[in-house]
């Protein structure tokens, strides 16, 4: 999906620039929501067994990629480290 424009990402610690953020149209955001919607109810779909499988296995990549994702919310939000790796934790519980 190509984007409209973009908006540039700042450090709010530094007031550096990050990089550039995409900005989509509203009929390409109803177009994502759509498929969002056809997703979710495929995922109902699945069994339930299969369903925690996956999310045990998609708490594993956010455990072990923790120190990588606590740096870019440090970077892009500004949050303090140890609290963005509380986050992925939070997100990671199963």
């Amino acid at each position: 999906m190509e984007f409209v424009s973009n908006m540039d990402c700042i450090n709010p610690h530094t007031e550096a620039p990050i990089g550039p953020i995409p900005l989509y149209s509203a009929s390409q955001i109803e177009t994502a929501l759509a498929s969002a919607a056809e997703g979710f109810a495929q995922w109902s779909g699945v069994a339930l067994d299969e369903r925690s499988r996956r999310m045990r296995a998609v708490a594993g990549v956010l455990r072990r990629d923790r120190d990588v994702l606590s740096r870019l919310m440090a970077k892009e939000m500004g949050k303090p480290i140890a609290g963005g790796e509380q986050e992925v934790e939070k997100c990671a519980w199963t």
